[in-house]
């Protein structure tokens, strides 16, 4: 055979084409009988024409096979690839909406903000790098700082879930949960069973388990906005809430769309696809579809589309406002209150039998939070009344109780529920309580009624025109005769004292005063010299809530008519902030604290307790006197006026007289109080800092020594309080002693926080007593050998088996404690040692001073936390700590520096911080007039004060019948002296010499 010839084309093959082959894949096969034949002679012709085309086109053939194989296989395994599912993506974290989470503002729980978080990062596939970057942008507050300082060593999602979750978990807030289940209301739910569901859930969180399920059944009803739904359910008394579900359900089938009420806005049905009813959507909490392909997202403009983080939350309403009562969740047309006023207007008088309509003149405009409602004053309604609609949109306490409203005629009206709340009317702010009644029921939004006229200090006055509501007048003369009733003065003592007592009272009437109205003094003024003069304070106001805010304005209009403070425009301004008092009564403090650390100190010195506590010992009958509002009575001097201003959200004022809040107000007032007072100080009157008293060895003696001071602080502008005097008492508690019956005694809560501590129950509350008895075994003899039963029951395979050795062992300990040379008397010259520390337990706290370069104890002191205190944060009860031991030991500490230890880092920063939590900045108020720095110790190293605020006492109780002799300052003295000593242990063996016992 011959080498093909390559270069001859397959279509000029007309032999192959005529016998039906493809230009493109060659001849078609021969059938047997036409290759056979081509084998005979005489078809070389036949034989020629196949011997140039074939191989060419068995070429191709094969490389077309193979090309249509892979063209197969490729689509084959196409067909059999799983086809992944559409995984919805965002473009950047940006576009990824996730609600904020702040342990003290929240909607949320920790646990579900971070399951949300979880469903967000299965649903868009994110990396655990951008679930975290996410997460951490939408922390706030003490969380944001929280994960902040963890930075570098939380660095996955799981990790910084698994710490938040153990940080935040336990701080449920009962008054957050409270908030949320009145808020929510039917209106909210897209159907009322889902609106009884969700309002069943919330009460039983709110209220807990303690309600019955008749009484959270009730709550459930009084929440809908439908005021025939919610009595007809009433009359039908439903039990639980499968039993509410069958009501709504058959209240629905009874009651066809024409009869429901047309005032009640109706709500759109929900419709979700039969497959999809276990989808639910993270933006709109509806059931049906996800959030990708919510129809709330897709009608928002693409500018502002967001994907939407799931929140249990049921406060947030939609972004829908009514035009009409501007209130959200509705439009004009569906306006519940509009349409309710439309077909009151058009009903007849006759229709309403029932209705508690009102045609009396005397309405007056109130406002509630920060809303203005109409309100009508009716002095013969026995209570006040507030419609549904506006108790619905106004915070309060709000209470479930059935009360029977009688109306006009024999009608009447059953209300399962009341509301507390303040009001601000005519300048005055009232907090009454309110029977909620459907809003047809009373043609104004409240009905003040007896309640408001028998409130005390307010006085309601009708007149020809108008109706006004203010304070019970008083003016400066306010005692003018007075009742042996209403004065705090001994039974014991006759009743010609008495009378006398009257007499000298009644003739100084003119010096006792309440509240703001007070005189000048003319003894002194407050002179404010700033290291750097050119160190201006000018800070922002605080934020403050509508309610307090208007508490402010009362406040200043007070200050202002009583010539306290003025406006101003000076360059200083101090922010300020409300503190509740212990009457409470809100008191304006401003935030001096800035102005405080570039104020020269005023050292003016402070008189010794002990000089005070010995002149006491011989007196029988004592008066106590105690300023009306002290401080404001003296005057600020000019220069020193514009130093004083302060900053409200309303204006900028300063102070004429002298303000609570300032480091040289004490020192200052004592120097006031002492110069108009020194012919008598250390003769029959002691004065330390706010405190007089007045002491006698007579009735006689006590009523000429009264007089005498009492015409002294007359003459030099002095204001008292009558209801806080005290006069002839027989028994006084002074600087921490107990005075009666011419015996001085310690206050017995001196050791009591130590003996009262409870008997260790756990290996751990053994350790806690060794550490605090570890503390001062340097002055314990034979610690070691003492403390041997208490260590063996904390070894880590002991069995626990308290015994009387290891009772006698702590009882031991606790002698020496609470005796010398542990326990001392305060010396006022010796550097004073603050120790706290805090725990959920309780507070513990103890006061050395130092004696040589070693630590003695003057006090100790702890205390049990409330329920509430309990659920703070570490720092906040570590701050609180400090405050309440500061204020236990106010007569020690008060004008004095001294230092205070703490093992909370925080703390110490927390001085110097302008952004705190509110109550926080309460508590950093009332430290501004002492004069400490604080020092931080790790907790290892104060071991003694964390078994006190782990195993607190409880309040201190005085009982002047269970004090420990080794508390009674004058043995300790005797125990101090070697001479006594030698003479007491001669005594108890019997050895004593006759001549020393004839001497003594």
């Amino acid at each position: 055979m011959q080498p093909p010839d390559e270069t001859c084309p397959v279509q000029d093959n007309p032999s192959a084409q005529s016998r039906g082959g493809s230009p493109i894949l060659g001849p078609r096969p021969a059938s047997p009988s036409a290759t056979q034949g081509s084998d005979a002679p005489g078809s070389s012709s036949t034989g020629q024409h196949t011997r140039t085309g074939f191989v060419p086109i068995t070429f191709m053939q094969t490389m077309m096979q193979e090309m249509m194989s892979k063209l197969i296989e490729t689509t084959a395994s196409a067909f059999h690839t799983n086809t992944p599912k559409p995984v919805p993506r965002v473009r950047s974290l940006e576009h990824i909406y996730v609600p904020p989470f702040d342990p003290d503002d929240r909607t949320d729980t920790i646990q579900v903000w971070c399951k949300n978080l979880d469903d967000l990062k299965t649903e868009y596939e994110l990396t655990d790098r951008e679930i975290l970057n996410l997460s951490r942008k939408n922390l706030r507050g003490r969380a944001a700082e929280y994960s902040r300082r963890n930075y570098t060593t939380l660095t996955s999602w799981t990790e910084l879930k698994t710490r938040l979750v153990e940080t935040f978990a336990d701080e449920a807030r009962y008054y957050d949960d409270l908030i949320l289940f009145m808020e929510y209301t039917s209106e909210q739910a897209s159907s009322i069973t889902e609106y009884a569901t969700r309002k069943w859930e919330l009460a039983r969180k709110a209220i807990g388990v303690e309600l019955t399920e008749q009484r959270l059944v009730e709550a459930v009803i009084s929440g809908m906005s439908d005021f025939r739904i919610r009595s007809d359910l009433l009359r039908l008394t439903p039990k639980n809430l499968p039993q509410l579900i069958q009501s709504l359900n058959s209240y629905k089938r009874k009651r066809p769309n024409n009869d429901i009420d047309h005032n009640v806005p109706s709500k759109r049905p929900k419709f979700s696809h039969p497959d999809s009813k276990q989808k639910r959507c993270h933006k709109c909490h509806k059931l049906g579809h996800i959030q990708k392909d919510c129809r709330s997202t897709m009608s928002t403009p693409e500018s502002q589309k967001q994907v939407a983080l799931p929140s249990t939350s049921n406060t947030a309403k939609p972004l829908i406002t009514c035009t009409f009562c501007k209130r959200k969740g509705h439009t004009y047309d569906n306006c519940f209150q509009r349409q309710n006023n439309k077909a009151k207007s058009e009903r007849s008088p006759s229709s309403n039998v029932n209705a508690l309509i009102m045609t009396n003149k005397r309405c007056k405009s109130v406002q509630i939070g920060d809303r203005d409602f109409s309100c009508l004053l009716d002095s013969g309604a026995e209570c006040s009344l507030m419609r549904d609609s506006v108790c619905d949109s106004v915070k309060g306490k709000i209470s479930f109780e059935a009360t029977m409203l009688k109306g006009v005629g024999d009608n009447s009206f059953y209300s399962s529920r009341k509301k507390t709340c303040e009001i601000y009317i005519d300048g005055l702010i009232i907090e009454l309580e309110f029977i909620t009644v459907p809003d047809k029921f009373i043609q104004y939004d409240i009905l003040l009624g007896q309640n408001l006229f028998e409130t005390p200090g307010i006085q309601v006055t009708f007149t020809k025109d108008d109706t006004l509501i203010s304070r019970d007048s008083y003016n400066i003369n306010l005692v003018q005769k007075f009742d042996a009733n209403t004065l705090n003065v001994n039974t014991e003592i006759d009743s010609k004292y008495k009378n006398q007592l009257h007499d000298i009272l009644d003739s100084c009437s003119e010096m006792f005063t309440i509240g703001n109205k007070v005189s000048q003094i003319t003894t002194g003024e407050l002179n404010i010299r700033l290291k750097n003069p050119d160190k201006i304070v000018q800070r922002r106001p605080y934020r403050l809530a509508p309610g307090e805010r208007e508490h402010v304005k009362a406040i200043i209009k007070d200050l202002k008519d009583n010539n306290i403070i003025r406006d101003s425009n000076s360059p200083f301004a101090s922010p300020i902030l409300l503190v509740r008092k212990k009457d409470g009564s809100d008191r304006l403090c401003v935030d001096y604290r800035e102005l405080n650390r570039n104020t020269v100190r005023d050292h003016f010195p402070l008189p010794l307790i002990d000089d005070h506590i010995s002149k006491l010992s011989k007196a029988r009958y004592f008066t106590v006197l105690d300023m009306t509002a002290g401080f404001h009575q003296i005057p600020v001097a000019p220069d020193s006026i514009e130093k004083t201003a302060f900053v409200t959200p309303d204006g900028q004022f300063e102070f004429l007289r002298m303000p609570f809040g300032l480091c040289n107000a004490p020192p200052v007032f004592q120097r006031a109080i002492s110069t108009a007072l020194k012919p008598f100080v250390d003769d029959f009157v002691l004065i330390y800092i706010d405190d007089v008293v007045i002491y006698s060895e007579t009735p006689e003696q006590g009523l000429e020594h009264l007089k005498q001071v009492l015409g002294a602080l007359r003459k030099t502008g002095f204001s008292l309080n009558i209801n806080k005097c005290k006069f002839l008492q027989t028994e006084i508690e002074y600087l921490g002693r107990v005075v009666s019956n011419g015996q001085v005694k310690p206050n017995p809560g001196k050791i009591r926080a130590l003996l009262d501590s409870p008997v260790p129950t756990t290996q751990k509350q053994v350790r806690q007593f060794c550490g605090l008895a570890g503390y001062f075994r340097k002055f314990i003899p034979n610690f070691s050998l003492i403390m041997i039963p208490l260590y063996d029951l904390t070894r880590n395979n002991a069995k626990w088996n308290w015994t009387s050795d290891h009772e006698a062992a702590r009882n031991k300990i606790l002698e020496y404690l609470a005796s010398e040379p542990i326990l001392t008397l305060f010396d006022p010259t010796k550097t004073i040692e603050l120790h706290t520390d805090a725990s959920s337990a309780g507070f513990g706290a103890v006061l050395f001073q130092k004696h040589e370069n070693e630590l003695k104890v003057i006090e100790y002191y702890s205390m049990r936390t409330t329920e509430t205190e309990s659920r703070y944060h570490s720092y906040e009860l570590e701050t609180l700590a400090v405050v309440r031991a500061i204020k236990h030991f106010r007569h020690y500490l008060l004008g004095r520096p001294f230092k205070v230890i703490t093992d909370c880092n925080s703390l110490k920063a927390s001085r110097n911080k302008k952004e705190l939590l509110p109550r926080v900045h309460r508590w950093w108020a009332y430290l501004q007039s002492f004069d400490f720095e604080i020092e931080y110790r790790k907790g290892e190293r104060i071991p003694h004060v964390d078994f006190l605020s782990r195993n607190p006492a409880g309040h201190v109780q005085i009982n002047i019948n269970n004090v420990h002799n080794y508390s009674d300052w004058l043995e300790a003295e005797q125990n101090n002296d070697s001479e006594t000593k030698n003479i007491i242990e001669s005594i108890q063996n019997g050895t004593i010499d006759k001549d020393l016992a004839s001497s003594y």
